[in-house]
This record gives structure tokens, sequence and C-alpha cells, in this order.
């Protein structure tokens, strides 16, 4: 039910009866009695009675530098109910507590400032007034008797609101306007639990449109209500509208907005970033019943990890119906892992469906964690933006995933040259894609676009945050779920560890896990995701699983040679094609494919038979995708594995196709391929575990990194490398190989090594 409801202490429909009827309430007679012993007579009344406000510093420069800990400077107010119910959720009832709403101190509630802080939302001293206007501030009415006629008052509105732009501008902070439906009012309502979300979407309905009752509620200015209803004024925005067009005649002398009103309603509405609205849950049926309205409205996929996934018309229509995200059906997961595992031959569709579907359970579970509803107001559309950017996060993808990006368009870049990543562009694919969609209907903004930017390629920066209010927590860690920069367990990680390892069979060589226990047991602390120190072991086990996989799949011999194969063949036809030049073409990279990239170097060998690049490059090839007893196919030779930090730089310095082509006559460092293998658990050389946060039964507000005697067994070193040859030419393949004995023996093993002296130390 979608009604929009007038605030209006004249009209009829404003009575809290008539909008009972309204909404079909079941036992209407039993509230009206409980709202008539609270003296709830009013719509407006009964938004007072379930909401309470609360104002959150923004600042827009920190924002833009996409860490979200550099936002969260806080300053509270916030107001209680007349259910002495506030955000600590603690309830005071008190049924024979009664409040006239209407007389005339109706609309002064307490405000907490602060006058020693310069970040005051609104600073309401004498001294703004004063060197604003010239006045005389009646202390017992708090109203100001201005000492000039109207056209001076114009006047001196004008010169106001310019000042307040002009401080606008020169970085004065912003606030977010946080409004909060308690739902631990409503709970205390003698109507069904249908009745009580029902009432709550009415609610946040009429909060959504009518904000501008809410904004007289703050400035004690109730008594504007019936004039800006006189004038169609039903939100901040289009009284914002009337004062940026400057019609400051029409404000003074029509709607009789007195000088004082003025500054205190453009201070109000300069300072505003934006108005959110919140929810706690209470209810467990509440989501239940949610799903249960929405049946109608979702989709449900079959999915071999997840079973069964949904999501909504809308994100099927805008979002998986998208040709970029279709694209991903023609995209392997796994690359060229699909020629060694015949099992291997999942896309990055369905991984990115699941990608979506594990966020939006994750964002769920840490709302409902949180005592908060995900299904209303500010957490409602967080939730929206995560799912999609759990399904936008692999759009910017090459053909064969990671092999395109790391061995051919960023093939031997130095750390100081610019490299192409999967990422960016799939910020700059989801960015296209919602901006496409804000003129179409409501359901995303301009904002959104930031947020889910942001979480595609998660938080650059941390920084230690205490005493978060829950709300700013959850936000906070939110960025977290999709790209974890922190600790690395995210739900991307979290799909793919389970969907690769079913390329082998069930108990087979391969580990499995199950994600949703490690997910339950999470919690959003301080801005981080944090997990019951219980569940350490299973959280280990991500880590183990990931290790697994790259060693024994991701970076398997046979499958690492069909790489260094596919990437050296693209790279001799992107002489002709010029891939890596049109990345950044989006109508380009909407066609650019697994079987498109083939597919062209197929074309071009046929048509132009004297093309020695292309020719060379479709050997190469059909070496990996049909003929795997060709001339062409690369050999492997034999590989050294190192742990300890010092051996690996000692390797790289002295490791290359130079030095090791010298050990033998007739072969050649064109001949041969060193391959590099940094084989970790997720965090480099260092134990991830060192990262990552938990929690403990007895004390479920406070995160910590977990001691060793938690940990139990671990390995000594973190990261190994695996140091690979590979010889292009199978007619030197033996040169090749006693090439790198002799390289080995004399000059890794040598006596003045330290992997001799290690060797010997071991002895």
């Amino acid at each position: 039910m979608d009604i929009k409801y007038k605030i209006n202490h004249i009209d009829k429909n404003s009575c809290v009866e008539s909008f009972l009827h309204n909404i079909s309430v079941e036992n209407k007679n039993k509230i009206l009695q409980f709202f008539k012993l609270k003296n709830i007579k009013t719509i407006y009344d009964l938004i007072f009675a379930v909401s309470f406000f609360k104002f959150t510093n923004y600042n827009e420069n920190t924002l833009e530098n996409a860490d979200v800990n550099n936002k969260l400077n806080q300053k509270v107010n916030i107001y209680r109910n007349i259910f002495h119910i506030s955000n600590n959720n603690k309830l005071k009832k008190e049924s024979d507590n009664k409040v006239n709403f209407h007389d005339d101190n109706a609309y002064n509630l307490e405000r907490k400032t602060n006058n020693g802080d310069s970040n005051n939302f609104i600073d309401l001293s004498e001294n703004v007034i004063k060197n604003t206007i010239s006045t005389n501030i009646h202390e017992n009415n708090n109203m100001i008797n201005a000492e000039h006629g109207n056209i001076m008052e114009i006047k001196e509105m004008y010169e106001y609101y310019e000042t307040m732009k002009e401080n606008k501008s020169n970085n004065i902070t912003l606030s977010y306007f946080d409004i909060y439906i308690n739902l631990d009012v409503i709970s205390l309502f003698p109507i069904t639990n249908n009745d009580k979300e029902k009432l709550t979407n009415c609610i946040y309905s009429i909060i959504e449109t009518n904000d501008i009752s809410l904004m007289c509620i703050y400035l004690n200015l109730g008594h504007l209500l019936e004039k800006f209803e006189l004038f169609n004024i039903k939100n901040i925005e289009s009284l914002k509208k009337l004062i940026e067009s400057k019609k400051f005649e029409c404000i003074k002398n029509e709607m009789n907005i007195s000088l004082y009103e003025f500054i205190l309603i453009v201070n109000f509405i300069v300072r505003i970033k934006k108005k959110r609205i919140f929810c706690n849950n209470i209810f467990n049926q509440y989501n239940k019943h949610f799903t249960k309205n929405n049946k109608e409205n979702r989709k449900t996929i079959c999915d071999k990890i997840h079973q069964f996934i949904e999501f909504d018309k809308w994100t099927f229509k805008n979002i998986i119906d998208n040709p970029f995200f279709q694209r991903l059906r023609n995209l392997s997961q796994l690359g060229a892992c699909q020629y060694v595992y015949p099992g291997a031959t999942h896309t990055r569709f369905e991984h990115s469906l699941g990608v979506g579907f594990l966020s939006a359970k994750y964002f769920t579970h840490l709302c409902n964690r949180s005592n908060l509803s995900p299904y209303h107001g500010e957490l409602n559309r967080m939730l929206r933006c995560v799912q999609i950017a759990g399904l936008c996060h692999d759009l910017g993808h090459g053909p064969f995933s990671h092999t395109f990006e790391s061995y051919f368009i960023n093939y031997k870049k130095n750390d100081t040259e610019h490299k192409w990543n999967h990422a960016s562009m799939s910020q700059k694919i989801a960015e296209h894609i919602v901006e496409n969609l804000i003129d179409q209907d409501e359901v995303l903004d301009v904002s959104d676009v930031k947020i889910i930017k942001k979480l595609i390629i998660g938080p650059q920066h941390y920084k230690k945050s205490f005493g978060l209010d829950p709300i700013d927590s959850l936000i906070e860690a939110s960025y977290d779920i999709i790209c974890n920069n922190r600790n690395g367990l995210d739900t991307d990680k979290f799909d793919y560890l389970q969907r690769d390892a079913t390329i082998a069979p069930p108990n087979g060589t391969l580990p499995s896990l199950n994600c949703n226990r490690i997910l339950c047991q999470s919690a959003a602390i301080n801005g981080c995701i944090t997990y019951n120190v219980k569940e350490i072991h299973p959280v280990w086990t991500v880590y183990m699983n990931r290790f697994s996989l790259f060693k024994q799949v991701y970076t398997h011999r046979k499958v690492r040679a069909m790489e260094l194969m596919l990437c050296d063949g693209f790279r001799l036809a992107d002489d002709f094609f010029r891939w890596s030049e049109c990345l950044d073409d989006l109508d380009f990279f909407l066609n650019l494919t697994d079987s498109s990239i083939i597919y062209d170097i197929k074309k071009r060998a046929k048509t132009c038979k004297y093309d020695e690049n292309v020719k060379n490059s479709l050997n190469l090839i059909n070496s990996v995708i049909c003929d795997r007893n060709s001339e062409y196919a690369y050999k492997y030779i034999s590989e050294i594995n190192v742990t300890e930090p010092k051996l690996i730089k000692y390797l790289k310095e002295i490791t290359n196709e130079e030095k090791i082509a010298r050990y033998s006559h007739g072969l050649s460092p064109d001949d041969i391929i060193i391959d590099w293998n940094y084989l970790n658990y997720g965090m480099g050389k260092n134990d991830p575990l060192d990262f990552v946060y938990f929690y403990s039964s007895d004390n479920e507000e406070e995160a910590f990194i977990a001691h060793k005697e938690y940990r139990g067994t671990h390995p000594r070193y973190f990261e190994e490398c695996n140091v690979r040859l590979y010889c292009k030419n199978k007619k030197v393949a033996h040169l090749a190989k006693e090439a790198h004995l002799k390289f080995i023996s004399n000059e890794v093993f040598s006596k003045a090594s330290p992997c001799y002296k290690k060797k010997e130390k071991s002895k």
C-alpha cells in the first residue's frame, strides 16, 4: 500500500481515526482507546510519538576520498517520544504519562547543543543573529523584534541567505538529518504484527513525503505547518527551491514568516546534506511477511551452490538483463583451467549472481544482528546498493578473466606504470548502468553511484573507530562486504571458494567450504565486520582453502602453460587488433568475450594468410583449445619452491631468462619463460588472522584481534614462491632442462648463496 498522506491539523484526514480507517487496521477501536490514553489525536501526534531525530556530521571532501571513517565525526541530537524510548532501546512504559501536543509548549522539545563546538549543526547564538541583523531578542517568548520595516527585513533576508550560501561554498560542515521510526514504540500498540508492519510502511511514507513537518518540530516552528500547507509546500526540497528562487517578498509578506524564523529555516536547509530514514527491527515476522508480500515481485534462480536465490523484478529488468551483465555468460570464471579440469566451465555470470545474492544476505544479517530493519528507509537503500554492487563487481573482466588482465594487458609492466584493472572497469560500467537508470524511476539517485562504486573496490584506507552509533557502524562495515581489503573475508571470496571447488568430485582433492556458519556468526562493531571467536577455525579454513585452490588449480603447471600460450598469442595479434588500446570504449568492451577474441584471430588468419604475427598467434591458440600435441605447445621443464622471505628476495635478484640461457650453448632467452607464482593466504607474507576482528559471547560490544592461544597450529611462513621454467620450443627443451640444472647448482645453491647455507643448516 502506497498512500501519500497529508499532515494538516485542519484537514479531517489528519485525524488518526480516519488514518486508521484508510489503512484498514483490525481492532480499530482498541488502538484508538490506546491512542486516547497517550493523547494521540492526529497523524502528526502519531509521527511525533514513534519517531526521533539524530544529526550526523558529514564532510563532502572526505567522502570523495572514499574513506568512510573520515566522515564519521559525529554530533548527536536525540529526542525521546512520549513513550520515553530512544535509540538505546530501553523501554519505560508510562501509560499515565500524557502530553498535550496542542498547547503552547507543544513544540518546545529538548535541544542539546554545544556552544563551544565550531561544527554545531545550527548555531542559534546571539552573536550570529547580531552579526546579521540589528535586533532585540526577547527571552520570554524567544522571538525577534526587527528594528526595520518589512522592506528592510526582506533586504536582510536576502543578505543573510547570500552569506549562508558563501559559507556553504567554504566547506561548511554539513549534516545528515536522520529520522528514526522506533519500532519499539509500535510494538506496544495493541494490533497484529501484520498491521504493525502496515502502519510502519504508512508512517514511513508520510515521513518521506512530509519531512517539512519534522523540520518544524526540530526548529520549534509548528505554527508554520498551516502556512506551508496553504502554499503547497509539503517537503524540505520544495521549501528549499522557494528560498533559492529568492522570493523573499512572498516569504515575508504573503507567508508572514518573520526574520528570526527565516534565519532558523535557512540555517537548517543550507546545512542539511540529505534526509535519511531508519527503522529498527524487532519482529522476525516482519522479514517473513516482507518476503511473502513481495513473492509476486520476485524471481527465483536455481544455483548449484546456493540452491535457490531470489532477486526482485526491478533488479532482473535493470541489472541482470542488462547487456553488460549478460556478457558475463561468455566469460569463463577460471580462464584456461577449463582446458585442464573438464568441470571448470562455470562463468562469471553464475559467480556474479552468487555474489549479489550473498551480499544482500550478508547485509540483511548484519542489520538484524544490530536490531535494525533492512526493509525500510536508508538501510533499504543501502541494501539495494550492496546487492547491485555485488552483481556488478566483475563486469570489468576481460576474456579469460584474470589471464587477460595479468598476463596480457599488464604483462611485464613496472609498479610505477599505469596498470589496467578489472575493478576500475567494473566501476565504470556500473556507473554507466546506474546513471541511465536514475532518470527512469525513483529507485536510485546520483549519490547511489558513489556508494556502489566504493562497494565494488572496498575502502582503500582504514582508521580505528570507537563508540560509533550502531547505524553508522553498520553502514561503514558494509563497505567490506564485497571487497574486504582489511582481511579478505568477503562475499566474492565466499562464493568463488565454494563454486571453484566443485570442479572436482565431492569429497575429492579440493577443499569444501560452507560460509553460512561464518556469515551467521558475524556482527558489525565499530565500523568493522567481526566474528564470534568460537568460529576462528572456520575463518582460518577460508584462508587455507584459498591457498589450496591457488596451489592445486589456479597455478597448476599445465594451467599456467596454457595461460602463457594464450597471452603470447593475444600479444602477437594485438599489433593488428589493438585490443589493449580500446578497453576504455564501453561499446567495444561489451563485445569483447572469450569467444569473440578467438573468433577475431581465426577470421584474420583466414583472410590474411601472410600475416606472420596472426598466423603464429593462431598456432598458439589452437595448441590450447584443440591441438595438445602441437609443436607450438609450451613444455614444462622444472621448478623451485621457496618459503623464506630472504630466499625469495635472493631468488628474484638472480633469476632471469638471459642468465639461465648462458648455461647451455644453442639456447636463446626467447626460447624460455620464467613463471613466478606467489602463493599465500590472502594477505601477502602476513598472517591473515592478524587483521580479523572477533568478539566473544560474553561481550558482543567489543572487537579484538585473537591471541595466539586461540589459533592452534599454523604455518611458519604465510607465503611461498613457486618459480617454474617453461620452454617455448620443444626442439631445445633438453637444452633448457640442462641449463636450468646448472643454474640451480651454480647460482641458487652455490656455497655463497643463502639457499646453500639454509640447506647445510638443515642437515
